[in-house]
């Protein structure tokens, strides 16, 4: 037999962690709901949320040369053969940037990103919930 304040603790405890089983529960099934809704029913709702736009890579070294105090007028514009390798580069670079990021759905990418944080903490608060929860309508049957 254990002793009252023991056994009072322990409610609490189970209680307590019950309660954060059932938050973990509740706040993302709302989330998997929202995003059904904005998948399913009102695509529009993510546009302006999730329009970014990933820029591709830029041609550092020659750019640092055309700042705003030195621009001149475009005429001819001699590159020394090193900012010529580095615009080659830059050029490949490109590619495969265009290449890479053509046929990306960002609003997918970032709507499976949630729900796989949110079906995760789902599972583990349904596991906390459920088995505190046992053990809290055992002790009740016992008293």
């Amino acid at each position: 037999m254990q002793s009252p304040r023991k056994e009072v603790i322990q409610l609490i405890y189970l209680y307590i962690v019950t309660l954060v089983g059932l938050f973990m529960i509740v706040i993302p099934g709302v989330d998997i709901i929202k995003i059904g809704l904005e998948k399913w029913v009102f695509p529009l709702a993510v546009e302006d949320e999730y329009s970014y736009a990933m820029y591709p890579p830029e041609p550092y070294g020659i750019k640092e040369r055309m700042t705003a105090e030195n621009a001149q007028p475009v005429g001819e514009i001699t590159l020394t053969e090193d900012e010529v390798v580095m615009l080659e580069n830059w050029k490949v670079e490109y590619k495969a940037w265009q290449e890479k990021d053509k046929n990306k759905d960002r609003v997918a990418i970032r709507m499976q990103i949630s729900m796989v944080r949110d079906i995760s903490v789902l599972v583990g608060g349904l596991a906390l919930f459920f088995s505190h929860g046992y053990v809290l309508r055992k002790k009740r049957k016992e008293n």
